[in-house]
């Protein structure tokens, strides 16, 4: 006569331990799977902001616009027009018009040093 220390057979005890590993492969695999997809999705945001950075670089300017550079807010200096490279995050690009920029003025009354009434306009 065999004499059981447990009240359960020893076959039902393979099978709950063989459970028990079951379930922690399924949760270490599930857990691999949660990382590999995190670090999917890093890899992409990151190649997403490298490329948004790389296109933010290039600047056009045109004939008759010139491009002032500042570096860490200071003046560093006047590109002229074509294809401009300009660091993010360090570099800074103001465009400047040199096109005449025409203002009409509208007409005024005004009194000359001798006392003479005069209508002035003017296009500045």
């Amino acid at each position: 006569m065999i004499i059981y220390y447990f009240s359960v057979a020893p076959a039902v005890l393979v099978l709950v331990l063989v459970l028990v590993l079951v379930l922690v492969l399924v949760l270490v695999l599930v857990l691999v799977l949660v990382l590999v997809l995190v670090l999917v999705l890093v890899l992409v945001l990151v190649l997403v902001l490298v490329l948004v950075l790389l296109i933010s670089m290039f600047r056009i300017l045109r004939e008759y616009q010139r491009g002032v550079i500042f570096m860490l807010g200071r003046f560093y200096r006047v590109k002229g027009p074509g294809l401009i490279i300009v660091v993010p995050l360090i570099q800074q690009m103001v465009r400047v018009d040199l096109r005449i920029g025409v203002m009409d003025v509208p007409i005024q009354d005004v009194i000359s040093r001798d006392n003479v009434s005069v209508r002035v306009n003017a296009v500045v």
